[in-house]
């Protein structure tokens, strides 16, 4: 994870940090998952060896843009429509309790989450 964030930091996109992390065969975090606890056995349990280290932009970019690698703790991201239904609606970020600095440590350092934000594309 610490590659990841270095490689944003420095400029690198979604698309740059994926191919290089491919051309290195870094493990993606599921396969470490199943190679030390045992979950997601049905997925990688007879998957080919290229399986393990199938990064995907989409994966890069949720790494950079989740505040709990900086130490951030973030609830009420989404709620049920009611106690009948289990739908899950997502609320807008105005209403999130973000709690900061929860005492784990974490991954990048906190003044390179905003240097390491990549473009959506409406920003391109």
């Amino acid at each position: 994870m610490e590659k990841i964030f270095d490689l944003a930091f420095h400029g690198a996109g979604a698309a740059k940090i994926t191919g290089i992390l491919l051309d290195e065969q870094v493990p993606i975090p599921g396969w470490l998952n199943y190679s030390r606890y045992g979950t997601f056995a049905n997925i990688y349990a007879d998957a080919p060896e290229k399986k393990r280290y199938a990064w995907t932009v989409a994966q890069v970019k949720s790494i950079v843009r989740n505040e709990t690698y900086i130490g951030n703790t973030i609830h009420g991201v989404q709620t049920n429509i009611s106690y009948k239904n289990k739908k899950k609606i997502r609320k807008p970020p105005e209403e999130w309790l973000r709690v900061e600095r929860t005492p784990t440590r974490p991954l990048s350092p906190r003044k390179c989450l905003s240097r390491c934000r990549l473009p959506t594309g409406a920003e391109r």
